[in-house]
C-alpha cells in the first residue's frame, strides 16, 4: 500500500470548502472544486504622531470585492493537497494626514492574485502561498506596504472546533478581516462561527466575527464583521460572500 493510500484510508479527510476567513468546516465529503465570491466595504483610520506626541487621524471609507477557487488535486480522489487561487481589488478616497499642513487626498487601489497550496486534514491543515502585491499593512502620511506572502495554519481541539491563524487570506483583503486572523471556530448545526482578533489594514487590532451557513447541498453563505476603536473612532468591515461547491459525493 502507498503512502498516498494510507493517507487517504487511515485519515478522515476535510478539504477546505472555502476561502479561509477564518471558516474551516470539518465535512466527511469530499469537495473537488469550491468558488465564491465576495463583496464588504467599511472604514479605516489613517493616523501619524509626531516625535512631540503631536497626533493627526482621517476617517477613511473604502469597498472591496475578491474571489477565491479551490481544488483538491487529483481531482475525486479525496486528496489532501488542495491548490487555490485568491484575488481582489481594494478602492478608497484616502486622506493621509499631515501634521503640520493640509491633508493630502489620493484615489488609492489595489488589486492582486494569490495563487496557494496547502494541506488539508481533519487534525489539521497548513497553507501558503504567493501575493503578486505587497499587501498595505496600514496607511498613515503614506500607505505603509507589508509582505508578499500569505499562510495559514489550522489545527483540530475538539469534536470539530479548530484553532486557527492566517496572514493575507482573508477575503476581501480588508473588509473580511484584515491581514492577520487568530481564533476560535466552533461547529454550531449548520452555521459554522469564527472568533478572534485580527490586524492590518486598520489602525487597531480588531475583533473579528464570522459565520458560515450552509442554505443548500451545494451553497453556503458567508459572512464576516471586524470592528476596533482608534481613539473613539469605530473601525470596521463587513463582508458577505456565495459559494458553490462542485463534485460533492457522499461516503
Amino acid at each position: 500500500m502507498t503512502i498516498l493510500s494510507k493517507i487517504k484510508n487511515g485519515v478522515r479527510f476535510c478539504v477546505v470548502l472555502t476561502l479561509p476567513i477564518g471558516i474551516y468546516q470539518g465535512n466527511p465529503d469530499s469537495t473537488n472544486l469550491s468558488i465564491g465570491a465576495y463583496g464588504g466595504a467599511g472604514r479605516l483610520v489613517a493616523f501619524v504622531q509626531g516625535c512631540d506626541g503631536t497626533t493627526k487621524k482621517t476617517v477613511n471609507s473604502f469597498a472591496d470585492i475578491g474571489g477565491a477557487a479551490y481544488l483538491a488535486m487529483p481531482p475525486g480522489r479525496n486528496s489532501p493537497f488542495v491548490v487555490g487561487l485568491r484575488g481582489g481589488h481594494f478602492g478608497s478616497n484616502l486622506q493621509l494626514p499631515r501634521l503640520h499642513d493640509q491633508n493630502q487626498q489620493v484615489r488609492y487601489t489595489f488589486d492582486y492574485l494569490n495563487p496557494n497550496v496547502s494541506l488539508e486534514f481533519y487534525r489539521f491543515g497548513l497553507g501558503v502561498g504567493y501575493v503578486s502585491r505587497r499587501v498595505p499593512m496600514s496607511y498613515g502620511s503614506d500607505v505603509e506596504a507589508g509582505s508578499n506572502l500569505s499562510w495559514h495554519v489550522r489545527l483540530t481541539v475538539f469534536r470539530g472546533s479548530y484553532l486557527l491563524m492566517g496572514y493575507n487570506e482573508s477575503i476581501p483583503l480588508v473588509s473580511g478581516g484584515g491581514s492577520f486572523d487568530l481564533g476560535l471556530g466552533i461547529p454550531a448545526g449548520k452555521a459554522f462561527l469564527f472568533n478572534g482578533v485580527c490586524a492590518g489594514q486598520y489602525h487597531s487590532v480588531g475583533f473579528l466575527h464570522q459565520a458560515r451557513i450552509r442554505v443548500a447541498r451545494r451553497v453556503l453563505v458567508d459572512a464576516s464583521f471586524r470592528w476596533a476603536l482608534t481613539e473613539d473612532v469605530l473601525e470596521y468591515g463587513g463582508a458577505l460572500g456565495l459559494v458553490y461547491q462542485f463534485g460533492t459525493n457522499r461516503h
